[in-house]
């Protein structure tokens, strides 16, 4: 069964939460888990592939420009109030997940310089990334996402369907996920165009 469900104050704290933990977890926790799991490659390797000149420049001036502690400790404290107003929500809602689009637009054409896609134009204004304004509220939560092909717009692009859940609920989620995607079935291909 589905209801409706307001999460705007939760995605607006969220929003403004996420600006501080995002770029240091980049930079801190990728760089622990690396040393870990995979010490011949190092944060390095990892600048110099990300092929989004402007996503890589955004890293960079993150690492280059690091929070102070005391904006790590603020951020933190507030993701746990907010992860908190998470769960609080799923119960008063007695929800097992919430849905929605992964992104507010259908697919932006890449311009014809490349895949650099820092700003677009859709419906007549201009954007710039935010695109993927509703994949950055599920990590300040700490939940569980998953975003599934749904089907294509009526331009043929594609269009997706995301869940997220409850922290340590990966298991369920993903049962969900499946079960979604049994009543889907088979989706058609994108329909691909040039400009």
């Amino acid at each position: 069964m589905f209801v409706d469900v307001d999460f705007a104050d939760l995605t607006k704290a969220a929003l403004a939460v996420r600006a501080v933990p995002g770029p240091e977890g980049f930079r801190v926790d990728l760089a622990e888990f690396l040393a870990h799991e995979y010490p011949a490659m190092s944060m390095k390797d990892v600048y110099a592939g990300i092929a989004s000149r402007s996503v890589r420049t955004r890293e960079e001036d993150a690492r280059d420009h690091p929070p102070s502690g005391e904006d790590v400790q603020k951020a933190r404290a507030a993701m746990e109030e907010v992860g908190a107003q998470y769960k609080d929500a799923f119960q008063r809602y007695d929800v097992a997940a919430i849905a929605y689009p992964p992104v507010p637009f259908s697919a932006p054409p890449l311009p014809a310089a490349g895949n650099d896609v820092s700003a677009f134009e859709f419906g007549g204004q201009q954007f710039a990334l935010a695109v993927i304004r509703n994949a950055v509220v599920g990590p300040v939560y700490r939940a569980p996402g998953l975003s599934i092909p749904a089907g294509l717009t009526s331009d043929g692009l594609p269009a997706g369907l995301e869940i997220d859940g409850l922290p340590g609920d990966d298991a369920q989620l993903l049962r969900l996920g499946m079960a979604i995607e049994a009543v889907l079935g088979p989706l058609p291909p994108p329909t691909f165009r040039n400009g």
